[in-house]
């Protein structure tokens, strides 16, 4: 019996937190902790539950996201210091970071992410990495969001090559499995990984 191989990739899609650059929420919970003299799990349950997932798909605008904190939280800031307290939470992550100009030169290379417009703002200002990608489909400009079945295909259909060839590469497993439910081939980013060794399995050679 014949055993199908799978077809080459001629896509990359990547995560951005997590994958490409490092995060740390538990930064932002603890200022806004500390501003607001709340305990961080109080802080963490308001903020990240629908009113998180509303400000990702664009629902709510960064000045009402930032109302509503701030008036759950009697916050003491403005928008512009609060945008602060909210967005120092990225790093680069080496790993992935050193890789994009080779990839991006072999392949065209998009980015998924599932963000909010501060956030997004903010990585454009302070890291270096956008330019690497032909095209970044930001949840809180698609109006949906991972694992939404819509976002992957909405995603694909601008790529515009068949699923089967796109490779994905996510740190949230059922970020994966909705990918994969898609079609597309997919790499499991973890800590450890080594996305140059897990390339070469798709022969990508970098």
């Amino acid at each position: 019996m014949s055993v199908s191989m799978p077809l080459p990739i001629t896509a990359v899609v990547l995560d951005l937190g997590g994958v490409v650059l490092n995060y740390d929420h538990g930064r932002s919970v603890k200022r806004i902790a500390q501003l607001a003299d709340r305990s961080e799990a109080e802080v963490e349950s308001f903020v990240f539950g629908d009113l998180k997932n509303d400000f990702n798909r664009g629902k709510i605008s960064a000045k009402e996201f930032y109302g509503r904190v701030r008036d759950r939280f009697d916050l003491p800031i403005c928008l512009d210091a609060f945008t602060s307290v909210w967005c120092d939470i990225f790093w680069e992550n080496p790993d992935i970071v050193e890789l994009l100009p080779a990839l991006s030169r072999k392949y065209p290379l998009y980015l998924l992410t599932n963000t909010d417009i501060l956030h997004f703002k903010y990585i454009l200002d302070n890291f270096a990495v956008i330019p690497h990608f032909k095209k970044v489909f930001a949840s809180y400009q698609m109006g949906t969001a991972k694992p939404d079945r819509e976002i992957f295909l909405r995603a694909l259909q601008s790529i515009a090559q068949p699923a089967q060839r796109v490779l994905y590469v996510d740190d949230e497993p059922s970020f994966i499995n909705a990918a994969r439910d898609c079609g597309m081939q997919i790499i499991h980013y973890s800590p450890g990984t080594v996305l140059g060794t897990e390339l070469r399995a798709f022969n990508i050679q970098l």
